[in-house]
């Protein structure tokens, strides 16, 4: 089977990624700045900042999944935190190109991660499709970067799928996991209106379309990443609770709290529109857990 180079792979996704892609007999090579010990997986390691990277990473690698970027939601928005976010995505792109270029290393494929927030952190009616772009809040503005920052893969004629992704829900971490804690006690609640929308998308399903992805030769551009079932934030949390067998009576927690408490940042929480996945099933790629209530269950029973 091919070689398959994952960046970020110690977060979530890749670390996952990687299991599923050894599972299916890919030889894997992992870049990062720490090594998650996956066993199977050759680790190499980069430090974006300085331009230092291990050239054995790309020894005949065949696809690229490039994950790498700080964390969203791990700290507050303060400018530089702001910038740290953009620059940590658009720099590592560009070494990667760089590299490749120098080395001259052969990828049939490159899949690039993006995120639902390229359509802006907001509540409408509208369900986005891969044409439409927001772009005027600081999630908008960050996707932009972040996908132009492919440009240059595209450009030299690599076969480029950029990623969309939603709500990741995983019983290890991410939201599922944090946002389990206080419905655990019964106290779960929905955030601010809770008539938002929370486009989301099983692990399971993440990995396994990342892979459809990547190695579909007819395939390329984007694709956004989410279930077909849209549920707002109330039914989100109502349905959550049901899972874990508790009540669901608290009322929501408002947005000026979060507010508060998180700065910019508290419209991850209280805002969100519906997303399209019309495109990623015209490729005939099928779900595993294609609505909320099939992926809450099966994270229930780990």
């Amino acid at each position: 089977m091919a070689t398959v180079l994952i960046t970020g792979i110690s977060g979530l996704i890749g670390k996952n990624l990687a299991r599923h892609l050894l599972s299916r007999n890919y030889t894997v090579h992992g870049l990062g700045r720490s090594n998650p010990q996956i066993k199977g997986v050759s680790f190499y390691s980069w430090d974006v900042e300085t331009g230092q990277i291990d050239h054995k990473a790309f020894d005949n690698v065949s696809y690229i999944v490039h994950l790498a970027g700080a964390g969203i939601a791990d700290k507050r928005w303060t400018k530089t935190r702001q910038d740290e976010i953009i620059r940590s995505r658009t720099q590592s792109t560009k070494l990667l190109f760089n590299t490749i270029s120098a080395l001259r290393t052969p990828v049939k494929g490159f899949f690039g991660a993006s995120a639902i927030g390229a359509y802006g952190l907001k509540t409408n009616e509208t369900i986005y499709t891969e044409t439409d772009r927001e772009t005027d809040d600081f999630f908008g503005v960050t996707c932009k970067n972040w996908e132009d920052s492919y440009q240059p893969f595209i450009q030299a004629g690599i076969r480029t799928v950029i990623g969309r992704i939603g709500i990741v829900l995983s019983a290890n971490g991410g939201a599922y996991a944090k946002m389990k804690v206080p419905h655990q006690f019964g106290l779960g609640s929905a955030f601010g209106s809770g008539k938002h929308y929370m486009p989301f998308i099983h692990l399971n399903d993440l990995v396994n379309a990342i892979e459809w992805l990547m190695t579909k030769e007819q395939l390329n551009g984007t694709y956004n990443l989410v279930a077909g079932e849209h549920v707002t934030n109330y039914q989100f949390n109502k349905a959550l609770a049901k899972s874990l067998n508790k009540p669901f009576f608290m009322p929501g927690v408002p947005a000026w709290v979060l507010r508060l408490l998180l700065g910019e940042m508290h419209l991850m929480l209280t805002e969100g529109s519906r997303v399209s996945n019309a495109r990623l099933s015209a490729t005939g790629f099928t779900f595993n857990f294609p609505t909320l209530e099939a992926a809450l269950n099966d994270l229930a029973r780990h």
